[in-house]
């Protein structure tokens, strides 16, 4: 006859999350930097590493705005815990500048614009400015055409069916008054009563 073994005791007590210590985080420690000017000595020797290079050029190829830009960079370093969020926000500035100045010493024209009304960059357009030519055919076998992609007008979705499913309307059926109280408990209330 075989015999069970006797339960591990080496998982973690329930409850043992709630009272951890959470400056584990690299944002909860006390950040590597917290002067101006190193900060952003900091961050210009890195923007000018080969692999945030290459980020930085493809993204102002895709005319992304530099705010956007900026914000990633300097979010990517609070989250490592190397600035805190206070110099984040002063920094922004020179960050910026400094990456305008590599984009129009490369022949790119950044945008600079901090409300812009372009769409929001998603995986979708990413995909549609570096797409290849199987992704396009997709698109074409959709009845999507390319002067749709480069048009501002939103493409009209040209099937019109109802709402289905649990939520769905059920027809044109509409409860009257006596069956909306009884629905909601309350008592029946003549049109009669209503109108005294």
């Amino acid at each position: 006859m075989k015999v069970n073994p006797s339960p591990s005791m080496k998982g973690p007590i329930n409850g043992a999350n709630l009272t951890a210590d959470t400056r584990n985080l690299p944002w909860h420690r006390p950040p590597e930097i917290t002067d101006f000017n190193m900060g952003v000595q900091r961050m210009m020797k890195d923007i000018d590493e080969e692999r945030e290079t290459q980020l930085l050029y493809s993204l102002l190829e895709l005319e992304v705005p530099v705010y956007i830009i900026t914000t990633n960079l300097l979010l990517r370093k609070i989250g490592r815990g190397i600035i805190p969020i206070d110099l984040a926000v002063l920094m922004a500035g020179p960050v910026a500048r400094y990456i305008e100045i590599i984009a129009r010493d490369n022949g790119l024209v950044p945008d600079m614009d901090v409300e812009s009304d372009e769409e929001p960059i998603t995986p979708t357009l990413l995909q549609l400015q570096m797409g290849t030519e199987e992704e396009i055919r997709e698109l074409l076998a959709d009845g999507i055409s390319p002067e749709d992609l480069d048009s501002d007008e939103p493409v009209e979705d040209t099937e019109d069916e109802p709402a289905m499913g649990l939520m769905g309307p059920v027809g044109d059926m509409v409860a009257s008054k006596e069956e909306q109280a009884s629905m909601l408990g309350e008592p029946a209330v003549d049109e009669e009563e209503e109108l005294v």
